[in-house]
């Protein structure tokens, strides 16, 4: 199996939100652009495998109309601070579509 190189394009989805950490694999090598962007992030490098996650109960209940909120709040927030997106429009658009998806797993 092949090295998988991590450049800053891609590495958002190896960054583990819960922590501020992304998890480095033998498999893995971090261009200097990538190491540069997460030291300015202040994201920790942890060289071994994630923890498991915590089993979630099945029976989970969802989220109401003011935690809904809430949440597209932060993502809006999310989206305008770390993203620069900065069109109303296109906010909401996102904020709603990730929502959508939340909703359906």
């Amino acid at each position: 199996m092949g090295k998988t190189l991590i450049r800053c394009n891609c590495i958002e989805q190896h960054i583990c939100q819960e922590n501020n950490t992304i998890y480095m694999n033998n498999a893995m090598i971090l261009t200097s652009e990538a190491k540069d962007y997460l030291r300015n992030k202040g994201i920790a490098i942890v060289y071994g495998e994630k923890p498991a996650a915590p089993a979630v109960p099945a029976t989970a209940p969802a989220p109401n109309q003011e935690e809904m909120e809430l949440i597209m709040e932060k993502v809006i927030t999310i989206l305008r601070d770390e993203h620069q997106i900065t069109d109303t429009k296109t906010l909401k658009a996102l904020g709603l579509k990730i929502l959508t998806r939340l909703n359906s797993n």
